[in-house]
């Protein structure tokens, strides 16, 4: 009778430890969705890299015809699908006098100091772009006289605030957008006073993703 008694509850734990040998997963893969690897991922579209395309302007206003060159010249990276651009309010090739980056060519500027700045990429059908990662910096380095940002470049509608630092490093944004689009309108945004009260941004590059 004491060895059934023994025997009994080494039988039960080694039924415990059988049970508890599954992983959890369900035919798990590894990527963290319980099963199936169905996890949607997003895919560059198209890049467009403004400090590589090779423009020497430091101030030029674009025009809608000007604006799809720069941008057709500025890919870096996959396939162009911008169709047109628009409703351009104070854009520029290049940067002329004060800001962050004075005399400087191969960026794009947004607005003055009595316009916010903004254009609108019109893609093709289909495009169906979902993220938007921007390389941008605001207006003013920061400094004791600007010891805050006070511009935000909104996306879709979608507003953060620009990078900012001393040394004027570019800070990338990302945009996760409600709804696949084949639109994308981007507007400077001013929250200061005065000249201040108006959005400049300066913008390197714009990255577009597709989501599936």
């Amino acid at each position: 009778m004491k060895k059934i008694a023994f025997l009994l509850p080494l039988m039960a734990l080694l039924l415990v430890g059988c049970g508890n040998n599954d992983n959890g997963g369900g035919g798990g893969d590894g990527d963290g969705d319980g099963g199936g690897g169905n996890n949607p991922t997003y895919h560059l579209v198209a890049e467009y890299d403004f400090t590589t395309n090779g423009h020497t302007a430091t101030g030029t206003e674009l025009t809608a015809d000007t604006a799809k060159t720069l941008f057709a010249d500025s890919l870096s990276d996959g396939t162009d699908k911008i169709s047109s651009v628009s409703d351009l309010a104070k854009v520029f090739d290049g940067n002329s006098t004060g800001g962050a980056y004075a005399n400087t060519s191969q960026l794009v500027k947004m607005g003055t100091s009595s316009v916010d700045g903004a254009f609108t990429l019109n893609l093709v059908s289909g495009a169906n772009i979902k993220r938007v990662v921007v390389s941008a910096f605001d207006w003013y380095k920061k400094t004791e006289p600007h010891p805050v940002n006070t511009n935000s470049l909104l996306v879709n509608g979608d507003s953060q605030l620009a990078p900012y630092n001393e040394a004027g490093t570019p800070g990338d944004l990302t945009y996760d957008l409600a709804t696949a689009t084949d639109t994308l309108a981007f507007q400077a945004d001013g929250a200061g006073t005065g000249g201040n009260a108006f959005g400049r941004v300066f913008l390197f590059s714009i990255a577009l993703y597709s989501y599936n």
